[in-house]
């Protein structure tokens, strides 16, 4: 079936990481991921990405969400559920500057599809983000807000709770993501440098 299949390509990425090997079977993988069930749906979802590239964020997010519900009708391995998913986040991240939505969307992708390491890349990145956009919503003088209220014998704000929350969870999915395929070790470690170097 689909899963064992999947389960097979996720071993031999985990395994032969660096090699052709573990490049074939990252290849196959993220074929299989973004593959629907059906033709109907994978018109609908190349209607979507034509509208996304025309700049018509409305319309691709409306084909994105009717594909994600045939999908959901007719696709039991919800992979193309997932992909559908995926793209909605996309579009919602990159388009329309939903952070929230695309989070919800990612995260609905990701549930259908749990060993997909491309979704926990994105939802990843787009934590990372979101963390960015709190300290910097926070202001240039927040260390020195945040400093004068430890003096005077306040808790630390809770904007900082929630970026550090946000930078975990992104951690987390990061580390999930290259446990299944360790080639993406690179990847991370480019996404993670600029905001190590703001710490």
């Amino acid at each position: 079936g689909n899963r064992r299949a999947e389960a097979g390509l996720l071993l031999a990425v985990a395994r032969h990481a660096g090699n052709w090997v573990g490049e074939a079977a990252d290849q196959l993988l993220r074929q299989a991921w973004g593959v629907h069930a059906d033709a109907s749906v994978n018109a609908m979802m190349q209607r979507a990405c034509d509208a996304l590239k025309k700049k018509d964020a409305e319309g691709a997010l409306k084909g994105f969400a009717a594909a994600a519900g045939r999908s959901r009708d007719i696709d039991e391995s919800k992979q193309g559920f997932a992909d559908a998913h995926r793209w909605i986040g996309i579009t919602l991240d990159k388009a329309l500057g939903d952070d929230v939505n695309a989070q919800a969307a990612f995260e609905e992708a990701l549930d259908a599809s749990p060993h997909n390491y491309v979704v926990m890349m994105d939802l990843g990145k787009l934590l990372l983000k979101r963390a960015a956009s709190a300290k910097a919503a926070a202001g240039p003088d927040k260390d020195a807000r945040t400093i004068a209220a430890w003096l005077g014998g306040a808790p630390s704000p809770a904007a900082d709770a929630a970026e550090e929350k946000l930078e975990k969870r992104a951690r987390l999915y990061f580390e999930r993501a290259t446990s299944l395929n360790p080639a993406l070790a690179t990847d991370v470690r480019a996404v993670l440098a600029p905001a190590a170097s703001l710490a």
